[in-house]
């Protein structure tokens, strides 16, 4: 039965996601289901944390879970205009339930939810397949990929931890695009394994930081940088020196890059814009650009709140 036949067929049945307050359950689910190693809760704790349980969703059939989507409100600062964005993620099905629309139904009903809760526009960090088209996702922002060499001067880095995130997102917050964080969520997404801060200091305070993998991906990936461009250049070259191999640094393409580095323009997220009538349009490549089409509203979203 060809996709979109078996989600309507899906669909006729009636069966709605409901949410899943067992922590130990759906984290045992992803682990099976989603690409078989241990650990995801531990990677995405805003996301399916206890404290965003009212928005996890899930699909059962004989009771079994068969299907989970996630949804969180962030909010995106884009200079001086604020925009609520539902971030989506984890969307993961039982491998041998896959093709029978049960991934569509619990994405739909995040957007739905999103929507009731004022949301602008929804974000996805995902390969753009024909479930997240037909949900009416499209490729579109516009991120700068830099891939830095080793070789350049060394000089003393610190490893940053949660003790540094009220310093972190003092230099986090002058960024004119980014995600409104509190610290708390700064302690919580410096704990996620894989996560790798690093800082530059001077007189006794923090000059920069970048941060370098999150969980199983991104890994020799700089996903978040902030401070002055030259502290953070010093900072990115000695990382890569220190390292001894190749960084992909990402960045919004609309800020000053730290690097004159070769570049790669990319779309950098899936998104659907919920509200028209707040960007004039429906259209996310038309209000926030693509790799080739210049944005009308940048936004950007750093690596650590990817979902």
């Amino acid at each position: 039965m060809p996709e979109v036949e078996a989600d309507r067929a899906y669909a006729a049945e009636g069966c709605e996601p409901q949410l899943c307050a067992d922590d130990l359950r759906i984290a045992q689910f992803l682990d099976c289901e989603f690409d078989g190693v241990a650990g995801l809760a531990r990677e995405f704790p805003l996301l399916i944390g206890a404290g965003n349980r009212d928005r996890r969703f899930v699909l059962e059939e004989e009771g079994r879970l068969v299907a989970h989507a996630a949804w969180r409100p962030l909010i995106l600062r884009s200079g001086s205009e604020r925009l609520l964005a539902a971030a989506i993620g984890l969307v993961t099905t039982r491998r041998t339930r896959r093709g029978l629309g049960y991934a569509t139904r619990v994405v739909h009903h995040c957007l739905e939810r999103a929507q009731e809760a004022g949301a602008d526009l929804a974000l996805l960090f995902a390969p753009p397949r024909n479930l997240y088209r037909r949900l009416g996702f499209v490729a579109a922002g516009r991120e700068r990929l830099i891939r830095l060499e080793p070789g350049g001067a060394a000089a003393k880095l610190r490893r940053a931890n949660a003790a540094d995130a009220a310093e972190l997102l003092r230099l986090l917050e002058r960024h004119s695009l980014r995600v409104e964080r509190t610290r708390a969520d700064f302690e919580t997404l410096l704990d996620v394994p894989g996560t790798h801060a690093y800082l530059r200091e001077q007189d006794g305070r923090v000059r920069a930081y970048c941060v370098e993998g999150k969980g199983r991906d991104l890994r020799d990936v700089v996903h978040e940088w902030a401070g002055e461009p030259s502290e953070v250049e010093c900072l990115l070259r000695a990382l890569a020196t220190e390292l001894g191999r190749p960084l992909c640094v990402l960045s919004p393409e609309s800020e000053p890059s730290p690097l004159e580095d070769p570049e790669l323009l990319q779309s950098f997220a899936l998104i659907r814009i919920l509200r028209p009538q707040r960007f004039g349009g429906a259209d996310p490549v038309e209000v926030f650009g693509d790799s080739r089409k210049p944005a009308r509203v940048p936004i950007y979203v750093w690596g650590l709140d990817s979902v």
